[in-house]
């Protein structure tokens, strides 16, 4: 299921950023627009800003199955 759901939105032009630590979040006017951080990869510094913003964690199997 979580394969085709990237799958149609990447098709939909939805950008994906793996791999990174969100430092923050840009609020303005307790309104979330964005966020910043650092990737695990290479340390590189990332700004992001966005209309909408939905966060996302890793696996949640509680030792069910498999990451």
């Amino acid at each position: 299921m979580c394969k085709i759901m990237v799958e149609n939105a990447k098709n939909l032009g939805i950008k994906f950023v793996d791999k990174l630590c969100v430092a923050n979040l840009l609020v303005n006017e307790n309104i979330v627009s964005g966020a910043v951080g650092f990737s695990l990869l290479n340390g590189m510094y990332y700004i992001i800003k966005a209309k909408a913003v939905i966060l996302a964690t890793g696996s949640q199997n509680y030792s069910v199955t498999l990451m």
